[in-house]
């Protein structure tokens, strides 16, 4: 069993038979705006998905970040107070 390797100069001499016609050239290009096309709707759906994640992640917490706002808010008026002796929650008359 012998394994025949094509010699240089046998492939020079068929390589016309290895270049792509016209056609060949606009169904490869075809293809591959196809393919890109596919990659960037996949991308478009998943940024949009994940973002839509995001939204209801943060509309679900926000009631959390409030309260934790808020508290931080009191404890710096508190700090502010107690240093100062002013009170920032105080109307004037």
């Amino acid at each position: 069993m012998q394994l025949m390797i094509p010699q240089k100069e046998a492939f020079e001499d068929h390589n016309s038979e290895f270049e792509l016609t016209d056609l060949e050239i606009q169904q490869l290009k075809e293809h591959n705006q196809k393919r890109v096309k596919r990659v960037v709707g996949m991308v478009a759906i998943a940024m949009t998905m994940l973002s839509l994640a995001l939204v209801a992640f943060s509309l679900a917490l926000g009631k959390k970040i409030d309260l934790m706002v808020e508290r931080s808010v009191e404890q710096r008026m508190e700090d502010f107070h107690g240093m100062t002796g002013i009170n920032l929650t105080e109307r004037i008359r």
